[in-house]
């Protein structure tokens, strides 16, 4: 995806209308483990889901708010508009007053937290989003969280092959300590990661200087995040 300027990028708690969203992009996701999203999780306590959201681009809001709504839930006009008249959904959008996201959902970090441990169940970001450094913000947010929540230690798995990932993640503290044999595949075992205690003050003390470091890369890239602490809204 060409860099565009003036982009702000904002993480924030999921609600109930990403749902579908969410679900599009974990289908997108090239490595896929037995993961279930509902309302219903959304709503368990010790459950909770973090998404990467951006504003819409200058050129993106020319367009009108049907393409707006497809690009956002990923959808293909042809395949999903085959037995439905276009001029029925235009009539349809005309009276109901159609109006896309207020913000477009770009990728997802879902954790569930057991007594003092707080698990990565998925992270996941749409393909023509990546290589932005959202993978990072998100486990960035995911940290804060579960120093939020008074937890321990937080815990994930990787593939064994995906290099990249596990740099970020021993960036930030992971450190290897056992390994699922055919977690992904026959073929892809996963490494299992944990960080130490994430209460101590050099945990923190890494935390701060990684996200800093981290803020003022993307500002030589033209573009902006936005990172406010993390609040829930309306479901």
């Amino acid at each position: 995806m060409r860099k565009q300027k003036n982009l702000r990028y904002f993480l924030r708690y999921a609600r109930k209308g990403d749902v579908k969203i969410i679900d599009s992009i974990n289908l997108s996701a090239s490595i896929q483990k037995n993961f279930v999203q509902s309302v219903k999780e959304l709503e368990d306590s010790s459950s909770v889901i973090i998404v990467v959201t951006r504003n819409w681009s200058r050129t993106e809001k020319i367009k009108n708010p049907r393409e707006l709504i497809n690009q956002a839930y990923q959808k293909d006009q042809n395949n999903n508009r085959s037995l439905v008249p276009k001029f029925i959904i235009k009539v349809f959008d005309f009276i109901i007053r159609t109006k896309p996201p207020i913000d477009y959902v770009i990728g997802f970090i879902s954790l569930r937290q057991v007594i003092e441990e707080v698990h990565v169940m998925m992270l996941a970001i749409k393909p023509d989003e990546r290589r932005n450094g959202l993978g990072e913000l998100l486990l960035i947010g995911a940290l804060q969280e579960a120093i939020k929540r008074k937890a321990r230690i937080v815990t994930l798995e990787v593939q064994s092959s995906n290099l990249s990932a596990q740099a970020l993640y021993k960036k930030y503290g992971f450190i290897e300590v056992g390994v699922r044999k055919n977690y992904y595949s026959k073929n892809e075992n996963a490494l299992i990661l944990t960080t130490p205690n994430i209460n101590l003050d050099n945990f923190k003390d890494i935390l701060f200087k990684s996200f800093e470091a981290y803020k003022f890369r993307f500002k030589r890239k033209t573009v902006e995040l936005v990172y406010p602490p993390l609040t829930p809204l309306n479901k």
